[in-house]
């Protein structure tokens, strides 16, 4: 899969941070760097969580905030076509979270065809193998889907099984920073295309609470 937003998408100069007032992510454009830059200044001073863009790349000197957080937004605007993976997989980066481990991503071949189809299809979606990116499966059959959802369980991929617009089931990173951040971009790329309407273990209520309030004047 590519690490490129989308051109046509892109704002010249935005940040994107989280918020709690019924937006979760909010996106605010600029028609300068320099006052792009001052609000990022501004809010990462409060402690927000904030990350710059520009014309679909992400500079790693202004990224702020806790690594989670980071990576939902960072999957979120990734989902929506805003911007590349930027820190997520630069060596080196307090927020990296892509390490290409040489290993091929395996493909799911099931041939057990029971249970029934529903409407519309359960997205498994996960890190891949190779550790350079994602990958969006899509099954008709809900017993299909929960066990690519549990295999990539066992094998210690962090991973999330979506219907109808909720995250059913996710991988638990067992307290691991590094897989919760991974967990967290996967949801936020999932938000960002709309697979998914709610936040799943990243809701106010949940174990990986990310939510903040911060104003953006």
């Amino acid at each position: 899969m590519s690490s490129s937003g989308s051109d046509d998408d892109c704002p010249d100069y935005a940040l994107i941070f989280i918020v709690r007032n019924g937006e979760t992510i909010k996106l605010k454009e600029f028609n300068s760097k320099k006052k792009c830059t001052k609000q990022f200044k501004k809010l990462r001073n409060k402690g927000a969580a904030v990350v710059m863009l520009k014309e679909g790349h992400i500079n790693h000197k202004r990224v702020a905030g806790e690594k989670k957080k980071v990576t939902f937004l960072v999957g979120t605007a990734f989902g929506r076509g805003w911007c590349d993976f930027g820190p997520l997989d630069e060596d080196g980066s307090d927020y990296q979270i892509f390490r290409d481990d040489d290993e091929d991503d395996v493909g799911d071949d099931d041939s057990d065809d029971d249970g029934e189809e529903d409407d519309d299809n359960w997205h498994i979606i996960k890190i891949t193998r190779s550790g350079t990116g994602i990958r969006d499966d899509e099954e008709k059959k809900k017993k299909r889907a929960q066990k690519k959802q549990r295999r990539n369980e066992n094998r210690g991929l962090m991973s999330i099984l979506v219907k109808g617009g909720r995250i059913r089931d996710y991988t638990n990173p067992e307290g691991d920073s590094e897989k919760e951040a991974q967990l967290s971009f996967l949801i936020g790329t999932a938000y960002g295309r709309g697979i998914c309407e709610d936040l799943g273990p990243l809701e106010d209520d949940g174990p990986l609470a990310i939510l903040e309030n911060y104003d953006s004047d």
